[in-house]
């Protein structure tokens, strides 16, 4: 038998039949567990963007910002300590040197810097929501809900925040009201993370006909979503439709094969950015090219390969044919504050100084927006 349906015929026989909701958490994969989704808090249209402007930090923002995003999480820490210290007014470096511990999974450490960037700026949604976030991991859900409604106090509230409070609710078996809040989410803006988390809730709380329609109402929105199609198929099981639950976990089963797929390219693609700029920093000419090819093999259309390339041309004494691709890679990634401050830097290089400048300004706009897939 094919893994995939292998896969599929073990979730079917791991669900049907099993006895109450809590057994069948225990059952399920650690892959398809609920988890709070922190959005930034500019997708939230009653949020403006969190992040507020710089005081007077220079370059030490956006170039600490920039190694974190190359994975370079402790000189990232360290710089990004050094502006504090310079600074101890400014809240964006406080905010970011908190990302930069929650990065490097020092909890107690990014605790303390979101606390000083929301003393500063009491108002800056995304440092609610990041630390909220830290204390659901933590089990701490009645500070998670204390952070969440501190926001609302003091930026209002919004679909976004009744989502995130709801998450909470239902973390802590509060489900009437995780329900309550969850609904006016959804009415004001519908979305398949909210009719999904209302599944749970409703599936945690006995009620599989409103989880059955819910989980139904996530998959309308968002076909792919494999977590939906297994509790859905937890949920029909339950109420005794074997074929319909049956076919509910098939789908999880293929989504799921898709999803690690993809996750190891994504992974492969990283690993080759990071091994690829490390080797032209140490002038492993070669190297670069090697892995720039693989890159290129997985997905051409990254902006960062054609920034490497530019940059790779450049070492090798050909500066038109760098600028070539550094202009290629300006088109890709115009919401990239890291990519923004490389391109900056090539292009400074490549004795460019305006469109240099150009870019890092970019950049600074981008950091005080909270624009960007920060990790």
């Amino acid at each position: 038998m094919p893994p995939r349906e292998m896969l599929g015929l073990f979730l079917v026989l791991a669900v049907l039949g099993c006895g109450s909701p809590s057994r069948q958490d225990e059952q399920r994969p650690a892959e398809a567990t609920p988890v709070p989704v922190v959005p930034s808090a500019d997708a939230d249209p009653d949020i403006e963007p969190a992040l507020p402007a710089l005081v007077s930090s220079g370059d030490a923002l956006s170039d600490g910002v920039s190694l974190l995003r190359r994975g370079q999480v402790q000189e990232a820490i360290d710089l990004l300590e050094k502006a504090r210290e310079e600074h101890p007014s400014d809240p964006a470096i406080a905010f970011y040197l908190g990302r930069a511990f929650n990065t490097d999974t020092k909890l107690a450490r990014a605790e303390e810097a979101y606390r000083a960037a929301l003393a500063i700026e009491p108002g800056m949604a995304e440092a609610w929501l990041r630390l909220s976030a830290i204390y659901v991991e933590q089990g701490r859900l009645a500070e998670a809900l204390e952070c969440l409604r501190s926001l609302g106090r003091e930026r209002g509230r919004g679909p976004n925040l009744d989502y995130q409070e709801g998450f909470v609710l239902s973390k802590m078996g509060r489900f009437p009201e995780a329900m309550a809040m969850l609904q006016s989410s959804l009415k004001a803006r519908p979305s398949p993370d909210a009719w999904y988390i209302y599944g749970v809730t409703a599936q945690r709380a006995g009620d599989d006909d409103q989880a059955v329609g819910a989980f139904q109402r996530a998959l309308s929105l968002d076909p792919s979503y494999a977590d939906a199609w297994f509790n859905l198929g937890n949920a029909l099981s339950r109420q005794g439709r074997t074929k319909e639950a049956e076919d509910a976990l098939r789908r999880f089963a293929d989504l799921n094969v898709a999803k690690e797929e993809a996750a190891s390219l994504a992974s492969n693609l990283r690993v080759l950015r990071r091994g690829a700029e490390m080797d032209l920093q140490d002038g492993n000419l070669d190297r670069v090219e090697a892995q720039i090819g693989e890159a290129e093999a997985i997905d051409p259309g990254q902006p960062w390969v054609e920034r490497l390339r530019g940059e790779l041309l450049l070492a090798q004494g050909q500066r038109e044919a760098c600028l070539e691709h550094l202009r290629r890679s300006e088109a890709l990634n115009a919401r990239d504050p890291g990519e923004q401050m490389a391109l900056a830097r090539a292009f400074r290089m490549a004795g460019d100084p305006e469109v240099a400048k150009r870019h890092r300004h970019e950049a600074e706009r981008l950091l005080k927006d909270g624009a960007g897939g920060m990790p």
